[in-house]
């Protein structure tokens, strides 16, 4: 059997795979479109990708910003455990004080373009 990553530079060959199997072709709308993008400009990943209908551009964004926030999270408890850290934040951005020192005050915002690094061992 022959694999897509045969025609890993090919998408006009991976497209033609994909439609041999009917069943997958008719499915694999997502996978169809990236492939017809890349069968028109080899190399024009980003022209793929914005050929993508919104809404599952901003799903896969989505479920990126949901990794990064896992991995931080992740990461912050192995390192600190669930200790409120100097220079961590609450929800409108404020410095926690010595009152507000509970794990659950804390804010990890998701990654995005308007999001910015805390400053101290929080960050």
């Amino acid at each position: 059997m022959t694999h897509f990553r045969e025609h890993s530079d090919d998408p006009a060959g991976a497209l033609r795979l994909l439609h041999g199997d009917r069943d997958a072709g008719r499915l694999a709308l997502i996978e169809t479109t990236l492939l017809t993008a890349l069968k028109k400009e080899k190399n024009a990943y980003k022209a793929a990708i914005l050929a993508l209908p919104r809404d599952t551009r901003s799903l896969y964004i989505h479920a990126y910003q949901s990794l990064l926030f896992n991995r931080v999270l992740t990461k912050r408890v192995e390192e600190h455990g669930l200790s409120v850290l100097d220079g961590d934040v609450g929800a409108g951005g404020e410095r926690l004080g010595d009152a507000d020192r509970n794990i659950h005050a804390v804010y990890i915002p998701l990654a995005s373009s308007k999001s910015s690094i805390m400053e101290g061992e929080g960050g």
